[in-house]
C-alpha cells in the first residue's frame, strides 16, 4: 500500500493480486480463485477495481467509483458513454443518476419506459400506439377511428371539417368568392361576397 498524509488529509493506494488451488487430503481440487484489485482513497473519496474468477463460480469485473467512463485513447476527453452513481453536476450541467450514451446502435432492445427529447425513425410497427400531437408528412391509413373530428389545416378561414356526428363542412374562402358546403345547404359567393346562389335549406 502507497499512503500519503499531511495533516488530516490522506490519500492511498492499495493493491491485491491473489491467486490459490486449494486440495484436500487426497489432493483433490477442491477451489480455485484469482483476484487482482486496485484501490484508492482520498480523503474517503474512494475508487478501485476488481477482478474475481473462481472454478464453477461466474467471473467478476467490479467498478466502485462515482462516474465510471470510457473515453478515448487520444486525450480528448471525449468518451462514448459514461455513468453516474449518484446525482452530479457535470461541465456546469445537473444530472441524475444513469448511464448516458453520446450514440448508440442496439440490434434490439426491450425498453419498460422511455423519455426521448427527440427521435428519427425509418419504420415503426406495433399494435397500439398514443400521440398527444403528431405532425405527419405524407401517411397512408388502411383504416382510421376518428375520436371527436378531423379538418383540413387552414379551418375555419378556409378548407374542410368532419366531425365524429357525420357533419361535414366546407368553405373554398372566407371572404370573397367562394363556395360553402354546409350540411344542409351549399351557398356561393360572388367576388363581392354576395350571395349568388343557395341549394338545400332556403
Amino acid at each position: 500500500q502507497l499512503q500519503a498524509e499531511v495533516d488530516d488529509n490522506t490519500a492511498a493506494v492499495a493493491t491485491k493480486a491473489e491467486a490459490s488451488v486449494v486440495t484436500d487430503l487426497e489432493n483433490e481440487v477442491v477451489s480455485i480463485k484469482a483476484e487482482y484489485s486496485v484501490r484508492v482513497d482520498a480523503n474517503g473519496s474512494i475508487a478501485g477495481f476488481g477482478l474475481i474468477a473462481g472454478g464453477g463460480d461466474p467471473s467478476t469485473f467490479a467498478v466502485v467509483a462515482d462516474q465510471f467512463a470510457i473515453a478515448a485513447p487520444d486525450g480528448s476527453n471525449s468518451a462514448p458513454f459514461f455513468h453516474l452513481t449518484s446525482d452530479q453536476t457535470v461541465n456546469g450541467v445537473s444530472l441524475p443518476a444513469g448511464t448516458y450514451f453520446d450514440s448508440a446502435f442496439i440490434g434490439t432492445a426491450q425498453i419498460g419506459d422511455a423519455q426521448i427529447g427527440e427521435i428519427g425513425v425509418d419504420k415503426i410497427t406495433g399494435d397500439t400506439a398514443t400521440f398527444v400531437n403528431a405532425n405527419i408528412e405524407d401517411g397512408s391509413i388502411t383504416n382510421a377511428k376518428i375520436g371527436n373530428y378531423i379538418q383540413s389545416d387552414n379551418w375555419p378561414s378556409g378548407g374542410w371539417s368532419l366531425n365524429k356526428s357525420g357533419s361535414f363542412t366546407l368553405k373554398s374562402g372566407n371572404t370573397g368568392a367562394r363556395m360553402e358546403h354546409t350540411p344542409n345547404r351549399i351557398d356561393v359567393f360572388d367576388s363581392n361576397g354576395r350571395l349568388r346562389v343557395r341549394i338545400g335549406d332556403l
